[in-house]
């Protein structure tokens, strides 16, 4: 479970995009499912 961090750094290089890719989401599929979750779905 990562920190639920309200502006968390959203580069390609930042901690978070790097945790998802350990779980092998790239940095897009990252950025999909975030606007995903942040619309209700």
């Amino acid at each position: 479970m990562l920190e639920v961090d309200s502006l968390p750094g959203l580069t390609a290089a930042s901690l978070l995009p790097l945790a998802a890719s350990a779980v092998g989401w790239s940095f897009p599929e990252l950025c999909a499912r975030i606007l995903r979750l942040a619309a209700g779905g």
